[in-house]
Protein backbone atom coordinates (compact mmCIF):
# COMPACT_ATOMS: atom_id res chain seq x y z
CA UNK A 1 0.00 0.00 0.00
CA UNK A 2 1.21 3.30 -0.85
CA UNK A 3 0.62 6.70 0.45
CA UNK A 4 0.41 8.49 -3.01
CA UNK A 5 0.11 12.18 -1.56
CA UNK A 6 3.50 11.65 0.80
CA UNK A 7 5.43 9.03 -1.51
CA UNK A 8 5.63 6.36 1.50
CA UNK A 9 4.74 2.79 1.17
CA UNK A 10 3.87 0.92 4.17
CA UNK A 11 5.22 -2.11 5.08
CA UNK A 12 5.47 -4.76 7.64
CA UNK A 13 7.50 -3.73 11.36
CA UNK A 14 8.46 -5.70 14.19
CA UNK A 15 5.74 -5.73 16.38
CA UNK A 16 5.17 -6.03 20.42
CA UNK A 17 6.73 -2.19 20.82
CA UNK A 18 9.46 -2.23 19.35
CA UNK A 19 8.28 -1.39 15.66
CA UNK A 20 9.05 2.50 15.19
CA UNK A 21 12.45 1.36 15.65
CA UNK A 22 12.61 -1.47 13.28
CA UNK A 23 10.69 0.75 10.96
CA UNK A 24 12.90 3.42 11.25
CA UNK A 25 15.88 0.88 11.42
CA UNK A 26 14.39 -0.83 7.97
CA UNK A 27 14.15 2.81 5.97
CA UNK A 28 18.07 3.60 7.35
CA UNK A 29 19.38 0.83 5.80
CA UNK A 30 17.17 0.76 2.56
CA UNK A 31 18.87 4.55 2.67
CA UNK A 32 22.03 3.13 3.45
CA UNK A 33 22.11 6.16 5.75
CA UNK A 34 24.30 4.07 8.37
CA UNK A 35 26.95 1.69 7.23
CA UNK A 36 28.04 0.99 10.85
CA UNK A 37 24.82 -0.74 11.78
CA UNK A 38 24.23 -3.20 8.29
CA UNK A 39 25.55 -5.70 9.98
CA UNK A 40 23.77 -5.71 13.06
CA UNK A 41 21.00 -8.17 13.79
CA UNK A 42 17.62 -6.89 14.05
CA UNK A 43 17.31 -7.06 18.04
CA UNK A 44 20.64 -5.15 17.72
CA UNK A 45 19.74 -2.36 15.67
CA UNK A 46 16.86 -1.80 17.67
CA UNK A 47 18.51 -1.80 20.94
CA UNK A 48 20.89 1.08 19.30
CA UNK A 49 17.74 3.36 18.36
CA UNK A 50 16.94 3.22 21.42
CA UNK A 51 20.08 3.50 23.16
CA UNK A 52 20.43 6.96 21.16
CA UNK A 53 16.52 8.08 22.07
CA UNK A 54 18.58 7.47 25.85
CA UNK A 55 21.43 9.15 25.68
CA UNK A 56 19.74 12.42 23.96
CA UNK A 57 16.93 12.31 26.86
CA UNK A 58 19.80 11.91 29.50
CA UNK A 59 21.82 14.72 27.86
CA UNK A 60 18.88 17.09 27.69
CA UNK A 61 17.63 16.82 30.91
CA UNK A 62 20.80 19.33 32.30
CA UNK A 63 19.03 22.10 30.47
CA UNK A 64 16.20 24.75 31.78
CA UNK A 65 14.50 24.83 28.48
CA UNK A 66 14.11 20.66 28.30
CA UNK A 67 11.14 20.54 25.51
CA UNK A 68 10.94 16.92 26.78
CA UNK A 69 10.14 16.96 29.95
CA UNK A 70 7.84 19.89 29.11
CA UNK A 71 5.90 17.21 26.69
CA UNK A 72 6.19 14.61 29.53
CA UNK A 73 4.11 17.08 31.53
CA UNK A 74 1.45 18.38 29.18
CA UNK A 75 1.23 15.67 26.37
CA UNK A 76 2.04 11.75 27.67
CA UNK A 77 0.37 9.00 28.12
CA UNK A 78 0.15 8.72 32.12
CA UNK A 79 1.41 4.76 32.64
CA UNK A 80 4.97 6.03 32.78
CA UNK A 81 6.64 9.46 33.44
CA UNK A 82 9.65 11.56 32.91
CA UNK A 83 11.78 9.74 34.97
CA UNK A 84 10.98 6.27 33.64
CA UNK A 85 11.52 7.52 30.07
CA UNK A 86 15.26 8.72 30.97
CA UNK A 87 15.45 5.45 33.16
CA UNK A 88 14.09 2.14 30.58
CA UNK A 89 13.59 4.06 27.25
CA UNK A 90 16.83 1.72 25.91
CA UNK A 91 15.66 -1.17 27.13
CA UNK A 92 13.90 -3.26 24.26
CA UNK A 93 10.72 -5.23 24.54
CA UNK A 94 12.84 -8.78 24.47
CA UNK A 95 14.38 -7.28 27.29
CA UNK A 96 11.80 -6.88 29.25
CA UNK A 97 10.91 -10.44 28.06
CA UNK A 98 13.48 -12.42 28.55
CA UNK A 99 15.40 -10.59 31.18
CA UNK A 100 15.70 -11.44 35.13
CA UNK A 101 17.66 -8.26 35.28
CA UNK A 102 15.88 -6.72 39.39
CA UNK A 103 15.66 -3.65 37.71
CA UNK A 104 13.15 -4.39 35.08
CA UNK A 105 10.42 -6.35 37.45
CA UNK A 106 7.75 -4.28 37.61
CA UNK A 107 9.13 -1.54 35.50
CA UNK A 108 7.21 0.13 33.21
CA UNK A 109 7.63 -0.80 29.42
CA UNK A 110 8.64 2.29 26.86
CA UNK A 111 6.79 1.74 23.77
CA UNK A 112 7.95 3.27 20.30
CA UNK A 113 6.29 6.95 20.24
CA UNK A 114 6.15 10.10 18.39
CA UNK A 115 8.61 11.42 21.36
CA UNK A 116 10.99 8.92 19.81
CA UNK A 117 10.51 9.48 16.35
CA UNK A 118 11.53 13.28 16.98
CA UNK A 119 14.51 12.34 19.22
CA UNK A 120 15.49 10.08 16.13
CA UNK A 121 15.05 12.19 13.89
CA UNK A 122 16.56 15.03 15.47
CA UNK A 123 19.88 13.26 16.09
CA UNK A 124 19.82 11.31 12.80
CA UNK A 125 18.89 14.42 10.36
CA UNK A 126 15.99 12.17 8.48
CA UNK A 127 12.21 12.80 8.94
CA UNK A 128 10.30 10.37 10.40
CA UNK A 129 6.18 9.54 8.54
CA UNK A 130 4.43 7.58 11.08
CA UNK A 131 1.10 6.45 10.27
CA UNK A 132 -1.57 4.94 11.69
CA UNK A 133 -4.45 3.01 10.11
CA UNK A 134 -7.79 3.77 12.38
CA UNK A 135 -10.62 1.59 11.90
CA UNK A 136 -12.80 4.05 9.71
CA UNK A 137 -9.73 3.83 7.33
CA UNK A 138 -8.44 7.09 7.70
CA UNK A 139 -5.20 7.79 8.27
CA UNK A 140 -3.13 9.63 10.99
CA UNK A 141 -0.11 11.20 10.22
CA UNK A 142 2.43 12.10 11.83
CA UNK A 143 5.79 14.15 10.64
CA UNK A 144 8.68 14.36 12.68
CA UNK A 145 10.45 16.60 10.83
CA UNK A 146 14.01 16.46 12.02
CA UNK A 147 14.11 20.26 14.03
CA UNK A 148 12.48 18.81 17.12
CA UNK A 149 9.09 19.37 15.83
CA UNK A 150 6.10 16.56 14.86
CA UNK A 151 3.67 17.99 12.70
CA UNK A 152 0.07 16.10 12.40
CA UNK A 153 -2.67 15.27 9.59
CA UNK A 154 -5.57 13.25 8.90
CA UNK A 155 -5.57 11.97 5.74
CA UNK A 156 -8.36 9.89 3.52
CA UNK A 157 -6.89 5.94 3.19
CA UNK A 158 -5.32 5.93 -0.46
CA UNK A 159 -4.84 2.90 -1.72
CA UNK A 160 -2.57 2.18 -4.99
CA UNK A 161 -2.73 -1.56 -6.08
CA UNK A 162 0.41 -2.84 -8.71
Amino acid sequence: MQLLEFNLCLAEAYSEGDCLYDSVMEAILNDKLLPEVENFSRLQRIKWLRQQCSEYANWLKGYDDNWLKGDFITNWDKHFDYDDYLNYVKYSIDDFNNSSNELLKGAPIIWGSRIDAVILSHVLHIKIHICYVNPDGSIVHFLADGKGKLKTNVIKLLIHIV
